[in-house]
């Protein structure tokens, strides 16, 4: 085949500059259904659309699970993490090997937990804000406010010393940086594992003080899970649970002002939970973090939309496109409006493999948006916002430094 007649690549890094937030243009360009080609030259099926996202990520006969030798991997790094470095994350399971610890994991992660650790996540969050308040009147939302408050809040829910934040900010970051080599990556989740078992093995039996140590004590020492998928899940926490969170609060923020009209409702309706709510699930719309796609294969083949998707082939959710379908939002899905109903989003994925953590997320955007609003209503951007970097290179979209004075 061709140059000429290969299918068109995946992702495409660049985006328009004057719309960052916005998918890259060559990705609006996909049929809903149709092939694509990614890093190793395979040609996986990319998907499109909101509705298909939804009907066939969860469909049984899509599996997660990484060591099928035809899963579409995003990097060379994570095929290799596959491979070489061990990686076993319950995520990247299906049935009952995904099941089983999800369940525990979303233990951690209920409704009930959730309004248990508000008032310390408000109580984080105040001392964060009462800390850059007392300085200057020109901060950087990245550096000074979306990383301190998403990682405190993950690392006292795991247990963890936020003392040892700069070493496995740099761990975690490697391990999601398309650009790390599979050694930087696998020695970050080698140096992150054995950080976490030098931990597991100092937990006393009575210690209930975070994830960790509830693993260690309600499902290690029960047989329920192993040492490896203890700390295999808590490496996942990690690795994924405030990278995510860290870039959604700044590309948000980038968002709400670079619509005036839109800070200026949520700023005059802060204190309004079911606007804050609907302010969230658009926000998480409108930004998707994971620009890379989720990734899956057919484990049987499946008919769908006139063509068959074989057995062994892989698919590649283009989520960021998903959730710009203007079949599935109501208004013009490429405007940031707080008020419209983007419950259809895709941001968390969908079905069986949805993020476990979304809650927590859920809340803490809540938190963090309605006491920016509170506490500083007259942010504006502190520098021209088209000389702003974006973080492209990592799967987790995001920007390098959001300079505002408040």
């Amino acid at each position: 085949m061709t140059s000429e007649n290969k299918p068109p690549l995946y992702p495409v890094a660049t985006r328009d500059r004057r719309c960052p937030l916005d998918p890259a243009p060559a990705h609006r360009e996909f049929a809903p259904l149709q092939r694509g080609r990614i890093w190793d030259d395979t040609q996986p099926w990319l998907v499109s659309t909101n509705a298909l996202f939804k009907k066939l990520i969860a469909d049984p006969r899509v599996s997660n699970d990484i060591r099928n030798d035809a899963y579409p991997s995003a990097t060379p790094a994570f095929k290799e993490l596959r491979v070489r470095g061990g990686l076993s994350t319950f995520d990247r399971r299906d049935g009952d090997e995904h099941a089983i610890i999800r369940r525990i994991v979303m233990s951690h992660f209920s409704p009930k937990q959730m309004n248990a650790i508000r008032p310390a996540v408000q109580a984080h969050l105040d001392s964060i804000f009462d800390k850059v308040m007392a300085g200057n009147s020109q901060i950087d939302i990245v550096a000074d406010l979306a990383y301190p408050f998403s990682s405190v809040v993950l690392f006292e829910l795991i247990g963890i010393p936020y003392s040892d934040y700069d070493r496995l900010s740099v761990l975690a970051y490697k391990l999601v940086n398309a650009a790390s080599t599979p050694d930087q990556a696998i020695s970050a989740f080698g140096e992150l594992k054995a950080y976490l078992a030098d931990m597991l093995d100092n937990i006393g039996p009575d210690q209930q003080n975070g994830v960790l140590a509830q693993m260690a004590n309600e499902q290690l020492r029960q047989g329920i899970m192993t040492r490896d998928q203890v700390l295999d899940t808590v490496s996942l926490l990690i690795s994924g649970g405030y990278e995510t969170t860290a870039n959604t609060i700044s590309l948000a923020t980038y968002a709400l002002l670079s619509a005036p009209e839109q800070w200026a409702d949520l700023r005059d309706h802060a204190d309004d939970v079911s606007i804050v709510r609907m302010a969230v699930e658009e926000l998480l719309r409108f930004t998707t973090v994971t620009h890379f796609g989720r990734r899956r294969v057919a484990l049987e083949d499946i008919e769908i939309e006139d063509v068959t998707i074989k057995a062994g082939e892989a698919i590649v959710f283009v989520d960021d496109v998903c959730n710009r379908d203007p079949a599935a939002f109501r208004g013009d899905p490429d405007t940031l409006d707080i008020r419209r109903d983007a419950r259809g989003h895709v941001a968390f994925a969908f079905g069986p493999h949805n993020c476990a953590g979304n809650l927590l997320a859920r809340m803490e955007l809540a938190v963090f948006f309605s006491t920016l609003a509170k506490r500083m209503p007259n942010l504006k951007f502190a520098t021209d916002p088209e000389t702003l970097v974006f973080q492209e290179t990592s799967q987790i979209y995001g920007i390098q430094a959001l300079p505002v004075t408040w």
